[in-house]
This record gives structure tokens, sequence and C-alpha cells, in this order.
């Protein structure tokens, strides 16, 4: 009988103090005698999350990690279980390193909030276990951005450089080396019992102040598209001759998807040599040409239909299945895809098409 795997994010009563850079530098230090503590660490020029063995190693600059946050939980390729013929017949042993206590610090909100997408998916019809152990050991301290970078586009959603949303703690920089931390969920409220000495009570000022940043930051990014709008065109016009001209350029090379912290899709292989072997979860994208191949027939010959997918999948298909949007606006597809799509500009281009039904194509008019 398959064990249930409680992954429920329960939520508290936010608690709002205050912490400091020095005081994190010592939680961090003590946690990583117990548990794996994994943070932004800058490798070869780019920024990924990596297991630390000490805060000096966090890189605390601002703008996102190049990778998402879901590598954590959905590796890119991951042992389901590993097989070896004996004598006494077939062994099987599972990957064990899904029940070990995690802390992941300095992720920011758009990533957090992408796994509660995830986490709709891994446990809809069937609860996979590989994925929600990794959530359920694993304590997620997030912080705000405070200076979004150019591409980024979570407003223009709905969503906030500040969301709580995933977050167990949520740290917010408001003065050099200090820190407003909500304390959100009950993950959130042990680790604050175990280490409450290094947190004080936010004061009234430093509320403000994080309230006043939040409102200045928003101003400056996309405004909120309509996107109940887009939902709406979108279902009734699957076969709208657009869709070719927003997917010109696309090389179908998969980067938006493996960029992406809400894609999800993967293939199942089995490697073995000799008696023994593995059989692997991989990342797989609904952007490559054999990706819904059978052995008769392809449904998604052309590269613009497979576009499509993924645009549909983002802002209808996730809707009609869960009730939210699968997309969080890191903008990381948009900022480092080799063919420069545009995921913004797709959506203006869906836009277009809703004010041009309202208004009718223009025509001239003689005199």
């Amino acid at each position: 009988m398959q064990t249930t795997i409680e992954t429920d994010i329960k939520q508290v009563e936010t608690m709002n103090k205050q912490i400091s850079k020095k005081a994190i530098d010592a939680i961090i230090s003590e946690l990583t005698e117990g548990c794996q503590i994994f943070a932004p660490v800058v490798q070869d020029g780019i920024k990924l999350y990596k297991q630390i063995e000490s805060p000096e190693q966090i890189n605390w600059g601002h703008g996102n990690c190049h990778r998402s946050l879901k590598e954590l939980f959905f590796p890119i390729t991951e042992p389901v279980f590993s097989f070896r013929q004996t004598r006494k017949g077939i062994q099987i042993e599972t990957p064990g390193n899904h029940n070990k206590k995690r802390v992941v610090i300095g992720a920011r909100p758009c990533d957090c909030n992408a796994l509660s997408i995830t986490d709709k998916v891994f446990k809809w019809d069937y609860e996979d276990e590989l994925y929600l152990s990794f959530r359920e050991n694993t304590l997620i301290i997030g912080v705000s951005c405070i200076q979004p970078e150019p591409f980024c586009f979570c407003t223009a959603l709905n969503l906030s450089p500040f969301d709580e949303t995933g977050s167990d703690i949520l740290l917010t920089e408001t003065g050099k080396g200090i820190y407003h931390a909500n304390i959100i969920t009950e993950k959130g409220v042990a680790l604050f019992e175990r280490f409450k000495e290094h947190f004080t009570e936010a004061s009234p000022d430093q509320s403000a102040r994080k309230d006043a940043m939040l409102k200045d930051i928003v101003s400056k990014m996309p405004a909120p598209f309509p996107m109940q709008d887009i939902k709406t065109w979108l279902d009734k016009n699957f076969d709208h001759p657009v869709w070719e001209e927003i997917a010109l350029g696309c090389i179908g090379c998969g980067t938006c998807t493996y960029l992406c912290p809400t894609c999800h899709c993967f293939d199942i292989t089995d490697e073995s040599r000799g008696y023994a072997g593995e059989r692997l979860r991989n990342w797989d994208s609904c952007a490559f040409g054999h990706f819904t191949q059978m052995p008769a027939h392809q449904p998604r010959p052309l590269q613009w239909q497979r576009f499509r997918q993924r645009v549909m999948h983002k802002f209808k298909y996730y809707i009609d299945r869960f009730s939210r949007l699968a997309c969080v606006g890191c903008g990381r597809c948009r900022s480092l895809c080799p063919a420069g799509k545009d995921t913004v500009e797709v959506i203006q281009t869906l836009q277009k098409q809703i004010d041009l039904a309202e208004t009718g194509p223009k025509t001239n008019k003689k005199g």
C-alpha cells in the first residue's frame, strides 16, 4: 500500500521579525552540522543553487540563479531505483537521499512560488514520492527582490517581488545588513523557535519601509496583463493563424523549458551494463520534435505547434486543471532564449488579437 506523503504547506499567522546578516550567518553555520544547506553560488561565472558548507559561500547579489529552484526537488536526471541480477533473482534498491533534512536559503519569490505550481502536478492523480519527499524534508528561506532585473515580469501576472508563497520564511533587506523576516509556515516557526535569540521584533518603521520599498519597485515593473481575457481567447483559438507568426524563429532547443521553474515534463529510461543498471527519470521538453512521437503518428509535426503547446499549457491547460497560471514571470525564458523569443511579447501579440476581434480590422476609407 502506498504511503501518503503530507506536503500541504501549513500556514500560520505571519510573524514579523527582524534579523541581522551576522545572525543569519550564525544560524546557517549551526544548521550545516545537521542538514544539507543549498544557496545561490557563483560557479564558473554562473549563479546556481549549490550545496554549501559555510555562509561565506553564498552569493547574496541581486538577481535570480540561471537555473531554477525546481532541480533541487525534481533533478535533471534522477535514479528511480537501481537493479542487479543475482543468483537469487533481481535485487532492487531505491535512492536513500530523499529523507535528509535540507534548508534552501536565498531563493527568490518567483522560484518559491513556482513550487506551489509543481506541487499540484506531482500530487495530482498520483503522489510522486521522490518529489514529495524532497518537499517534505526541505525548509525554504526566500529573499525578496529589491532590484528586479529588466526581464522580470512577475507583476504582469499579478504576482509580487515580495511574494510569500512557497517560502517558510521570507527575508527582505530593509537596511545595510538588516532584514525584515516574515515567519510564514509551521516549518518557519519551528526554525524561529530554535534560533529565536537571533531575532527581534520588527518595528513599525521597518514594516512601513518594507511596504514603501515594494510600492516603489512595483511602480517600475510591467503592469498586469488582462490574463482572463487572454485565457478566454485561447479557449477559442487553437487553430488561429497567429500561432505560426508567434512561433517564427523558434529552433526547438528546449532552453525555455529547462530553465523554467514550472515546466515538469520527463522521460523514463533504463540504462544497464551487464547484470546491473538503473531506471532514470530525465527532464524532457515539449519543444523537442520527438516529444509526442508515437509509432505511427506525430500529432505535433511542426515547430509552431510545439511552441503553441507550451503557451497553451502555461496560460490555458494548467488553469483548466488547477485554476491558476503556470508561469511566475521569472523571465529566464525571455532573457536566455538563443532565438530571442519573448514570453511578454507573445502575450502582447495575443492581446492585439483580442483587441482586433473587439474593434474589427481597420480599413482605409477614400474621401
